[in-house]
């Protein structure tokens, strides 16, 4: 197991009646690769003050705000996935 910030990150054990090192890889590899495919696709929806302008400025603040909590979000998940994938080797 991998601790991580006071989280206790499960992660799998390889053996002979289990999932194949090499299958766990690949199933890594990829969701790691689609999360960084989710995370260039989030950064270029990153809010724009011209597109809030006639709301109010209170409205795009909030809309950065929950744009930079999706942002942190998927960097957790990329963390996790990594910290997984880094067990497997």
């Amino acid at each position: 197991m991998i601790t991580k910030k006071r989280q206790v990150l499960a992660v799998p054990q390889i053996n002979i009646n289990g999932t194949s090192r090499s299958e766990l890889q690949m199933q890594c590899r990829e969701v790691y690769d689609a999360l960084i495919e989710a995370q260039k696709a989030l950064m270029r929806m990153t809010p724009h003050g011209r597109d809030y302008q006639t709301i109010g400025f209170e409205t795009y603040e909030l809309a950065r705000s929950q744009h930079l909590d999706r942002v942190r979000a998927i960097e957790s998940l990329l963390e996790e996935i990594h910290e997984i994938c880094v067990s497997l080797l």
